[in-house]
């Protein structure tokens, strides 16, 4: 299963999806990893809505198809692309009822 993070440039940074936790995490980049030693992710327990979103097809460089889906968390929109296999994992994510409004939609962790 290929899931990615659409960044405000238009580029295609890889998640993983933690069921435990309900998180989505960014693979970290250079600097989240040796500088400021944290991982980043989106917290799913403050999911709203998913929304499939083809117009960001054309601007994405990515190395596979992807299909596109907006996911609003609590008051933060987030851009993803995924594989047939995410495909899959996006028909199955359940939004929350009643939606949690406790947390921070963006979470960190250290990494160690």
């Amino acid at each position: 299963m290929q899931l990615y993070f659409i960044t405000k440039h238009f580029k295609a940074r890889r998640l993983a999806y933690d069921e435990k936790q309900n998180v989505l995490w960014l693979d970290p980049n250079f600097k989240e990893r040796f500088l400021k030693g944290h991982q980043v992710g989106f917290n799913l327990n403050l999911l709203r809505s998913i929304k499939e979103y083809p117009d960001l097809s054309p601007k994405v460089a990515a190395n596979t198809t992807l299909v596109y889906f907006t996911l609003h968390l609590k008051d933060l929109k987030v851009a993803i692309g995924v594989d047939e296999e995410g495909l899959a994992f996006m028909n199955e994510l359940k939004i929350p009822d009643p939606p949690s409004i406790n947390g921070d939609p963006i979470i960190q962790k250290r990494l160690g």
